[in-house]
């Protein structure tokens, strides 16, 4: 897979497009146990730094890509509902 495809795989997963696409899909978050493990490394990230945010996700089994989502780009962070 080459860069491109990359690009292309990251682009199409976004959030933002997702809505402007299908808008009729929820994309809330659906596993409560990750999504309260995502909000403490949130609470981590703001208090403590993006260090010790990073080692509690990657601890409790947060998958690489939704880490790196919520951490360093909020403004993709998925709606609560």
């Amino acid at each position: 897979m080459n860069s491109t495809d990359d690009e292309r795989k990251t682009w199409l997963a976004s959030p933002q497009v997702q809505k402007m696409l299908f808008p009729e899909l929820n994309l809330a978050r659906l596993d409560s146990e990750t999504e309260e493990i995502v909000e403490e490394g949130i609470r981590i990230l703001e208090s403590e730094g993006l260090k010790e945010a990073s080692r509690f996700a990657y601890e409790h089994g947060v998958p690489l890509h939704v880490a790196k989502r919520v951490l360093l780009r909020p403004w993709e962070r998925r709606v609560k509902y």
